[in-house]
């Protein structure tokens, strides 16, 4: 026994003795520069991309297996694109650990990235075949050379810092386009299935973000590359910035920071599938010196490339200043594919504060949703609008809201007009929705409305520069405001005086009825143009002359209209009466929409000899009994 012991002891003292020497010439005749061609090759037979290390190459292999590389450039698979570039990278390996099948990492330090990140239009991602290859997925069409032996191995890094980092991020399916600069990541320890803290700061720019965003995020992270998947739990962001605003509230937002917590967020590569619990973002900034805030929470959150679900969420912005805003979302059943999704029901409360009075809506419609192309659809709008006036001895008033909404984007690039807005509004309280945007309206009546329109995208000013489309409105048990038909002497006279002081304005005292009003409107830009007025009562009928323009800017008019009142009838204004079959009268309506003067138009009489003996008889007539007889008939 004692002989063997000896021999065994002289076998592995001469072993040790070999390998230590062996290792010794290794390490000082190893010269890492003879091992970039297999590197280079290895990477080229693996993800068909282009691997360049133009700096300096250096490793030593004890006391621990260390690396150094400059200036190494990765390039886009089978293109000599750049795809991702790294200025320094040093990391360094525990031998021993080797031994047991487990890679030991004591340190991994970059800077200077630089990568483009890209999003086709078919929703592949152009790191996607590094994702399958660190994952052990998809075998090269031809086999390596020079294998990777760490699939079944255990990965321990001590650390991860990563410097002064530029990442492009570009989705060319929403056209959307962000700069990732100055970004900085420090992790602790990171283990297979171990979660590790991370903490991340950068700045962004670009589409839908703040200028000049600083962003912060820490979390506890937990990383699988073989599974592809990344758990991170009790995430915490926060960006500061300055907004510049967008249609619906064009001014821009100072001091704005965004907090955004989470207690989880899973994303499984293999599945494409995001999931998030207990979401809770908070904003707050300040529009024109008042505070702004928003607030939204979503208990729960699950997609994937074919599905998306929610069961509910809840969100509130609230805007001081003048205009007050204040407006809270909650939303059912989210279900669908991130192409086509829909809510079971969608409840708006709005309340705005101006001067003048505050106004309080809430509306409730399910909701449909597609992003190819954009296009929102609010099928079944029921709801209510309660008007305010700050004046007590005005009444409140209520507008009922009942209809259909469907806005949607071309998705055409370079489209002029890119936004579409069909609706249709039934049992409008015509004049009271006039009221609730402060102009008061010389037509009253139960309306239905009916949109068909096209505008640039952008600020309310360009939309209105470049609306296009229709519009169809029909009222019943009609009036008009500010003059009564049944006065008609009186009115016409006044209207064919041509003296400043008795030109004829209307009075709001008065009205008159009409069974019922179809108007139809063309819209081009700022301009608008009448293609249908018909106005329809017992004794009297309005139909549409010319011109036909209406400025949208200004709020003015220039609108002929032909009156027609049916005979026979008499009329009476004071001791004057006059007994008439038919009468024609042309008006032109000119000025501010919401108090036109009202002309007779009488060059279109000067050839029916009728019609200038009614002018003569207006302008001789001074309203007083006698100056024109009883009985004096007209056409």
């Amino acid at each position: 026994m004692g002989l063997w012991i000896k021999r065994i002891f002289i076998a592995v003292t001469t072993l040790i003795v070999v390998v230590v020497c062996a290792l010794f010439v290794f390490i000082l005749s190893f010269n890492a520069d003879a091992y970039r061609t297999d590197l280079q090759r290895l990477v080229k037979e693996r993800t068909n991309r282009e691997l360049t290390i133009a700096g300096e190459l250096k490793v030593e292999l004890f006391p621990k297996l260390a690396i150094r590389v400059r200036q190494v450039s990765l390039s886009e698979p089978g293109r000599a694109d750049l795809f991702a570039s790294i200025d320094d990278l040093r990391a360094s390996m525990a031998i021993w650990p080797l031994l047991t099948n487990k890679i030991v990492i004591d340190e991994l330090v970059s800077s200077g990235i630089r990568a483009n990140l890209v999003r086709t239009s078919d929703g592949k991602g152009n790191i996607d075949d590094l994702m399958r290859w660190l994952s052990g997925d998809g075998s090269p069409a031809v086999v390596p050379a020079v294998t990777l032996a760490t699939d079944a191995m255990t990965i321990d890094v001590a650390s991860i810092e990563l410097k002064d980092a530029d990442i492009t991020l570009r989705d060319e399916h929403s056209q959307s386009v962000w700069d990732i600069t100055a970004l900085s990541l420090a992790t602790g320890r990171i283990v297979r299935d171990t979660p590790a803290e991370m903490n991340l700061e950068a700045s962004i720019k670009g589409s839908g973000v703040p200028e000049g965003a600083k962003v912060t995020a820490k979390a506890l992270v937990t990383v699988n590359l073989q599974s592809r998947k990344i758990d991170a739990r009790d995430l915490v962001m926060v960006a500061r910035g300055d907004w510049s605003g967008a249609a619906w509230l064009p001014e821009p937002v100072v001091a704005l920071e965004v907090v955004a917590r989470s207690t989880y967020v899973g994303i499984d590569g293999a599945d494409s599938r995001i999931t998030m619990d207990q979401l809770a973002v908070r904003a707050k900034g300040l529009r024109a010196g008042s505070p702004l805030e928003f607030s939204l929470d979503l208990p729960a959150f699950e997609m994937t490339a074919d599905t998306i679900r929610a069961a509910s969420f809840t969100s509130r912005l609230r805007v001081d200043g003048v205009p007050a805003l204040d407006a809270a979302w909650v939303g059912e059943g989210l279900s669908g594919s991130p192409q086509a999704w829909g809510l079971a029901r969608l409840d708006t409360t709005l309340t705005s504060k101006r001067q003048s009075r505050s106004t309080r809506s809430f509306v409730s419609s399910p909701v449909q949703v597609r992003t190819e192309p954009l296009s929102i659809t609010l099928a079944e709008l029921r709801g209510d609008v309660n008007l305010t006036p700050t004046d007590p001895k005005l009444s409140q008033r209520r507008l009922v809201v009942k209809g259909n909404l469907a806005v949607s984007f071309s998705g055409k690039p370079n489209d002029p007009q890119p936004l579409s807005i069909r609706a249709r509004f039934e049992s409008i309280p015509f004049g009271l929705a006039w009221t609730g945007m402060d102009i008061e309206s010389p037509l009253d009546g139960m309306a239905s409305l009916d949109l068909d329109l096209k505008a640039a995208d952008g600020s309310w000013e360009k939309a209105q520069d470049s609306v296009a489309g229709t519009v169809q409105l029909k009222i019943e048990q009609a009036a008009i405001r500010g003059i009564d038909f049944a006065e008609g002497l009186d009115a016409l006279r006044a209207i064919a005086r041509p003296s400043a002081d008795v030109r004829f304005k209307g009075d709001s005292a008065k009205r008159t009825e009409f069974d019922n009003v179809e108007v139809g409107l063309r819209l081009d830009g700022a301009m608008a143009s009448f293609t249908k007025l018909h106005m329809h009562g017992l004794n009297w009928r309005v139909e549409l002359g010319k011109p036909a323009e209406v400025n949208l800017r200004d709020g003015t008019a220039n609108l002929g209209v032909v009156l027609h009142l049916l005979g026979p009838q008499r009329i009476t204004a004071g001791k004057v009466s006059v007994e008439v079959r038919s009468l024609v009268v042309p008006l032109r309506l000119t000025g501010a929409l919401n108090n036109p003067y009202v002309n007779i138009d009488w060059p279109d009489l000067e050839r029916d000899h009728l019609g200038m003996a009614l002018r003569q008889k207006l302008l001789e007539w001074d309203g007083k009994a006698g100056a024109a007889g009883p009985g004096a008939r007209g056409r």
